[in-house]
């Protein structure tokens, strides 16, 4: 499957690992990192993001998300799933690994402030996803081997919930 850069694409955002594109049905998320982001990396291991440069790095985290796939239904059922992983290739354009999913549509959490009116007066996504999501699938991780991971479900980072949608009535 070939989903490199063209002018097809449609930009959904970016974060400090890379910049997410999504072409039909396919979301594809390249590997070049923020400034910030690519500093650390240098400062803690001399180089950038694996995940930019090294085939065996990118090969892991798809073959990872694979098992995962399978992983997340039998811990949370239909509460929780992973974008299925379609495959990995390198963007000459970009100069960096890509991986490929399935593109799922859906919404991030609501964020309150004072003059926040919610949808649902009684309902806290932010609330639920750390709670009924977030700390379950951290123990989950750890328990079947995949501790490397639990930063992704917000164990040391502050911005985990970046990596989760709401789908379903409230997230469409």
């Amino acid at each position: 499957m070939t989903t490199l850069a063209t002018d097809q694409d449609v930009r959904l955002g970016q974060g400090r690992s890379g910049v997410v594109y999504r072409r039909g049905d396919i979301a594809r998320k390249v590997f070049s990192g923020d400034t910030l982001a690519n500093l650390v990396h240098y400062v803690f291991s001399g180089a950038p993001n694996a995940y930019i440069w090294c085939e065996p790095a990118i090969r892991c985290a798809w073959l990872r998300r694979r098992i995962l796939q399978r992983l997340v239904p039998f811990w949370f059922g239909d509460r929780l799933a992973v974008a299925a992983a379609h495959d990995y290739e390198f963007d000459p354009v970009h100069c960096a690994w890509q991986l490929n999913t399935a593109f799922v549509p859906g919404s991030h959490a609501d964020l309150h402030h004072p003059y926040r009116v919610p949808r649902v007066p009684a309902a806290d996504p932010v609330r639920d996803l750390a709670e009924r999501v977030m700390l379950p699938l951290q123990y989950h991780l750890e328990q079947a081997g995949f501790d490397g991971l639990v930063w992704q479900a917000g164990q040391g980072n502050p911005v985990a919930l970046n990596n989760f949608l709401c789908t379903g009535p409230s997230g469409e």
